[in-house]
């Protein structure tokens, strides 16, 4: 990744967020149910789909960013950082369908024309050249690409053996956050038909001891104000937080109220 200087002039609707680009030069059968069966109906095979479901399609076509060309007309697409529910916003710099760089967004009212590390990476997660694209085995220390079957094969035995070994029980299923309703939805009916209700959501793992707390205290569960209520302050008291380093979208905000109260 190198920073490089756009060459046409800014147009009106672009006004407004920085003049420049991010260009990319690199870019067994159990229970009477068989193996890949199970595998393909419970929705395992389709998670590199889901993974990238939130992505446009016109920004899927392509991953390999390094063939476009860089004189190809660069389109700029606004869009929002998928990476946690701050909603900072983002120019995805897209050329002929293909997403090749980005800016933060410097008109948003949350990140104010910065990124975490996370949202600085957010185009690479569905166009990098480390992107993983296909199965990869860990074999004498290195990994090897192997053909979807074998991986449905494999995995597909070793989770009946773990059944047929210790129960269904003995398996932990935890739903992610990124996923939709449908997908948590189908998710749960994936543990049904594994045939235990050892199914979870990491939504309540992570919030479930903010929600106590917050709601002890202030009688309501969740967060009690926005991040622009924090330019109002006057005292801010950290305990055993670190917002410089584990939320600097939101420092930003409470730099501002030192800079305008001397919080």
């Amino acid at each position: 990744m190198k920073l490089t200087k756009r060459a046409e002039p800014v147009k009106a609707s672009e006004q407004g967020h920085l003049q420049g680009c991010l260009q990319n030069n690199g870019a067994a059968r159990g229970q009477g149910l068989t193996r890949r069966a199970f595998m393909v109906n419970s929705g395992l095979v389709a998670g590199g789909a889901v993974a990238a479901g939130w992505l446009a399609p016109a920004m899927m076509q392509r991953a390999e960013a390094k063939t476009v060309a860089a004189e190809v007309p660069v389109e700029v697409k606004r869009t929002i950082c998928s990476h946690c529910s701050v909603g900072c916003g983002v120019y995805a710099e897209v050329q002929n369908g293909v997403w090749t760089g980005q800016e933060p967004a410097f008109d948003h009212p949350f990140n104010l024309g910065g990124h975490c590390a996370k949202g600085a990476a957010l185009r690479e997660h569905g166009h990098g050249e480390r992107r993983l694209k296909y199965p990869m085995k860990l074999v004498g220390g290195k990994w090897q690409r192997i053909s979807w079957d074998q991986a449905i094969e494999e995995v597909g035995n070793e989770v009946l053996r773990l059944r047929k070994e210790s129960g269904p029980d003995s398996v932990y299923w935890l739903g992610s956050a990124k996923h939709s309703n449908e997908q948590a939805y189908l998710f749960r009916k994936m543990a049904s038909l594994w045939g235990t209700n050892n199914v979870d959501h990491q939504a309540r793992i992570c919030h479930s001891t903010t929600v106590a707390g917050v709601a002890n205290t202030w009688g309501y569960g969740a967060m009690t104000n926005s991040l622009n209520d924090m330019h109002n302050s006057k005292s801010i008291m950290f305990i055993g937080s670190n917002p410089a380093e584990a939320h600097p979208v939101a420092m930003q905000h409470i730099l501002l109220a030192k800079e305008r109260n001397g919080c």
